[in-house]
């Protein structure tokens, strides 16, 4: 899991506040696993409902390791954790897709942050 750690021209470092966070999207994806989701029938049905889940939830980012434990598991994507420097938790903060073609560049989005401010 990639860990980021912003830093100001000092070195000291920047905080991003859950008040505030960055949102984040995929680029591409590579041909192999492009090629690879096409062919897999059971991707591309828990895409479909993860999609329609996308489509009807109130959440913003509603896919979290919840939703994929209560679909089967399937791992479509990583799950997305963002690490909050004041407590040292790690928090499942999900993401949605954007399109409904699971292939398409920038499909996948979510937040980022390095300290959650309890609204």
């Amino acid at each position: 899991m990639p860990f980021i750690i912003f830093t100001a021209e000092d070195g000291s470092r920047l905080d991003v506040l859950s008040t505030n966070p960055m949102t984040i999207w995929t680029t591409s994806r590579s041909d192999d696993l492009v090629n690879w989701l096409q062919y897999r029938k059971d991707y591309q049905e828990i895409f479909a409902s993860a999609f329609a889940e996308v489509q009807t939830s109130k959440k913003k980012y509603p896919i979290d390791s919840f939703w994929e434990m209560t679909h089967g598991n399937k791992k479509m994507v990583p799950l997305f954790w963002v690490f909050d420097r004041e407590t040292g938790y790690w928090d499942n903060v999900g993401y949605k897709f954007v399109t409904n073609k699971y292939t398409d560049p920038y499909n996948i989005e979510t937040h980022f942050y390095t300290v959650y401010i309890k609204k």
